[in-house]
């Protein structure tokens, strides 16, 4: 975490999306690799909703060969937003498996996966590449998506300048990498 930050508020950034009174953020299970079909279908049914796929950027290496790549951070996941009147049964069911709900039934969420959500959806989905430096033998953040995640960060692939981080997402972890680019300290 972030010092002196509860787990929820390292999301809850100033570049956070901030919605209407009434308007929610919620999040689909859907058959992997129809997230952006899906996410497309969310603003097609639903006045002022919008679906996002959450993607990253990163580098790869194969053969000696350094490549970036975009590619689906949460395989079946789709985030939206939407006004409270939206019906997630108006969705199309051949790709949609459920959404997910609160324990009240509530697609409507709360609490850290409202924030995760809305910071996902105020990047439009894409986690591109942070800024890093070198600062002793330590790696800092300058800015980007790592620094929002900083204290979670789990290792750093210099090499492919890739940081694993720990994402929480409707109570379930994923250990997901994502890149970085040296810079000069400032």
């Amino acid at each position: 975490m972030l010092a002196g930050m509860s787990e929820g508020e390292a999301y809850a950034r100033p570049e956070t999306v901030e919605g209407g009174a009434d308007e929610g953020v919620g999040c689909i299970f859907c058959l992997t690799g129809r997230e952006a079909s899906v996410a497309e279908a969310v603003g097609r049914v639903c006045e002022g909703a919008r679906g996002c796929v959450a993607r990253r950027v990163r580098r790869k290496t194969e053969r000696g060969v350094t490549t970036l790549i975009e590619d689906v951070l949460f395989p079946g996941y789709v985030f939206f937003s939407a006004p409270s009147n939206f019906s997630p049964q108006s969705l199309p069911r051949e790709d949609v498996i459920r959404v997910l709900a609160t324990q009240e039934g509530d697609w409507r969420q709360r609490g850290d996966d409202e924030r995760i959500i809305r910071w996902f959806l105020s990047r439009d989905g894409l986690l591109g590449f942070s800024s890093a430096y070198r600062e002793g033998q330590k790696v800092r953040i300058a800015e980007g998506p790592l620094k929002d995640l900083e204290s979670r960060i789990l290792r750093l692939d210099r090499r492919n300048q890739n940081g694993q981080v720990m994402l929480t997402v409707g109570g379930r972890s994923f250990k997901v990498w994502l890149g970085f680019d040296m810079i000069d300290r400032m």
